[in-house]
């Protein structure tokens, strides 16, 4: 479900002519554009499944909590100070958000 969100956002994010750069850079300048035909005709529905997995795996650093520290260091290290992850609904997986926590503060 996350994927699928975070898909639907950036569809919406790289519509917008100020966010191509990214794309441009990634090989994917085509891709902003057809999104933002897309809007212009108000086909907001068909925006998403123009972000495909291999740019949600370039854009989107994703993994299971047990190994999500490891992904975000890797991703981050040397570009932030600080990272925001999202909480789950389901307070089951409190303990993992807490153990990647404690991992991310180490």
């Amino acid at each position: 479900r996350a994927r699928e969100s975070a898909r639907g956002i950036l569809a919406t994010l790289y519509s917008t002519p100020q966010y191509w750069r990214t794309l441009d850079l990634l090989g994917w300048g085509d891709r902003g554009r057809q999104l933002n035909e897309l809007v212009r005709r108000g086909r907001w529905d068909e925006l998403a499944p123009l972000v495909t997995d291999e740019m949600l795996d370039a854009l989107v650093p994703s993994a299971p909590y047990e190994g999500l520290a490891t992904v975000l260091d890797t991703w981050y290290r040397d570009l932030a100070d600080a990272v925001g992850v999202p909480l789950p609904a389901d307070r089951a997986l409190d303990g993992d958000v807490a153990t990647l926590v404690q991992e991310l503060r180490a």
